[in-house]
C-alpha cells in the first residue's frame, strides 16, 4: 500500500515537471534566436577571416618547396 502511494507521488511529481517544461525551452528557443541574431551579425566578418586564413595557409604551402 505505501509503494503504490510512494509510485503514485513520484508519477505525480513527472507529471508536474512535464508540465512546467514548456516556459523554460521558449525562453531558451528566444535566448537562442537572440545570439543566433547576433551570430549572423558577425558571419561576413567571420567568413571573411577563415577565407584569408586559409588562402593564407594554402599560399604558404605552395612555397615551402622552394624556401
Amino acid at each position: 500500500m505505501e509503494i503504490s502511494r510512494i509510485l503514485s507521488i513520484l508519477l505525480s511529481e513527472n507529471e508536474g515537471l512535464q508540465t512546467s517544461t514548456p516556459l523554460p525551452t521558449m525562453v531558451t528557443v528566444a535566448q537562442l534566436k537572440f545570439y543566433l541574431g547576433d551570430f549572423w551579425a558577425k558571419l561576413p566578418a567571420v567568413a571573411t577571416f577563415v577565407a584569408f586564413w586559409a588562402n593564407l595557409n594554402l599560399g604558404i604551402n605552395k612555397l615551402l618547396p622552394y624556401i
